[in-house]
């Protein structure tokens, strides 16, 4: 079941990622997965900086089709696609916004991280940005989405077989127009961390 459905071919997302920080030694060549893409605008925010290997992925078929419709020239995958299914050292970075705040089951966000950390060249950049919140705090969403605002320690400690870069803490606008914690990480792939 498609959760995103009835939001899809609306919603506009609102975590915004930091661009300038994420390019830091990333040629234009570089291959990037924008792993729960959306829609695709990040994945589109990246072409436009002049990166043009980029792969957007989502398990939400309806965000697929919207982001195809607004940007027929992105590779945007939906997650069930054979071509979603990559080899291992394949991406020089890997960027996820807001994705593990729609994964509230632990072990979920763990198997993501795993997958992540797979697909990760050995000393490839991983830069999440998520929502946060001092107490961590799980919630229904007003359009009816499990959401999961972590405690930063709790993001930090998903990292097993990554060290961390940079850790930056910062207030954003929620889709609901609150204001709410998020949190920023980047991190490198430790090359033989996991068999």
């Amino acid at each position: 079941m498609d959760l995103w459905q009835d939001v899809a071919p609306t919603i506009d997302f609102s975590l915004a990622i930091d661009l300038p920080r994420f390019s830091q030694g990333l040629a234009d060549s570089a291959r990037i997965l924008d792993m729960g893409c959306g829609y695709g605008r990040i994945t589109e925010q990246l072409q436009r900086a002049g990166y043009c290997n980029l792969y957007g992925v989502d398990a939400s078929a309806a965000m697929i089709s919207r982001g195809r419709e607004e940007f027929p020239q992105l590779q945007l995958l939906h997650s069930d696609d054979p071509l979603a299914q990559f080899p291992a050292d394949h991406f020089d970075a890997i960027l996820a916004c807001a994705v593990l705040t729609c994964i509230p089951c632990q072990q979920e966000r763990s198997t993501l991280i795993r997958q992540l950390w797979q697909w990760l060249k050995p000393g490839g950049c991983l830069y999440l940005a998520e929502f946060c919140h001092v107490d961590g705090v799980r919630f229904m969403s007003g359009f009816g989405i499990d959401m999961w605002h972590s405690r930063p320690a709790e993001l930090r400690a998903l990292l097993t077989g990554f060290s961390i870069e940079e850790d930056e803490i910062r207030t954003e606008k929620t889709l609901s127009g609150q204001t709410a914690l998020s949190c920023h990480l980047f991190a490198r792939k430790q090359a033989s961390f996991y068999p």
